[in-house]
């Protein structure tokens, strides 16, 4: 297998939205893509990655399969600057990782031996009625209002004025976002019933650094329902995560 990233930065922020949740993951190389399908052991996300053929420089790969630690892969991702070429290729027991810029660092991480590592053999569909499509950026701005106010948002949708609330409440501060079609951002709202679901601040901040490298976030819900966050880089990037609500 070798595979060819052409800058660092995508790599880098998959790796910080995924380590919140998963020590280590199992990488599928299949003929259309890289791909990664895992529940974390805490059962609060089930995500699902597929980096497509037009993400890559080349791509040489036949349905192998390696786990690695994922603190690892991230140690050494920090050596690499933003836009260097990162090269994945297996050695034996062992994932070369070249990092290439002017110069080309290689580094040799250990494969785990591992069964099962949080796999699942298909992402879970749910009934969640609730949609919103809208710029990764700005969810990205309404997660880090909402961090400085409470470690708990609420999503509240409002049919009779189709509307999705976005509320953080705190002893003393809170912040309230309504979207509607109206607003830019916004490129698709479907709110058919009312519907009321808590999910942690910090989860979802950990998960919104892929923002910085997709379009789009779809998030589907219902009340006490996971909530289905799906990120899109046209043709190249699927990010998709189930995360799990809190009780109200």
């Amino acid at each position: 297998m070798r595979v060819v990233f052409p800058t660092a930065k995508e790599l880098k922020n998959i790796v910080a939205s995924t380590i919140a949740f998963l020590n280590e993951v199992t990488f599928t190389a299949k003929e259309d893509g890289l791909h990664l399908l895992a529940i974390d052991p805490s059962r609060i996300a089930v995500i699902n990655l597929e980096i497509g053929l037009n993400s890559f420089l080349e791509y040489d790969a036949n349905n192998e399969r390696f786990t690695v630690a994922l603190n690892d892969l991230k140690k050494i991702l920090s050596k690499a600057k933003a836009k260097d070429t990162v090269v994945f290729e297996l050695d034996n027991n062992k994932l070369v990782v070249s990092l290439k810029s002017r110069t080309t660092k290689k580094f040799k991480l250990p494969l785990i031996e591992t069964e099962e590592c949080g796999e699942l053999n298909s992402f879970p569909e749910l009934d969640l009625p609730v949609i919103v499509e809208l710029d990764a950026k700005t969810f990205k701005e309404i997660i880090e209002s909402a961090k400085v106010v409470s470690d708990e948002i609420k999503f509240l949708a409002k049919p009779e004025e189709s509307t999705l609330s976005i509320i953080a409440s705190g002893d003393i501060k809170e912040m309230i976002v309504d979207l509607t079609l109206n607003d830019e951002p916004v490129l698709n709202l479907e709110v058919p019933q009312k519907a009321v679901a808590h999910y942690g601040v910090g989860h979802l901040d950990r998960l919104t650094k892929i923002s910085s490298i997709t379009d789009t976030v779809v998030l589907r819900y219902d009340s006490n329902k996971p909530l289905h966050l799906k990120y899109k880089l046209v043709d190249r990037l699927k990010y998709e995560v189930l995360l799990a609500p809190r009780e109200a």
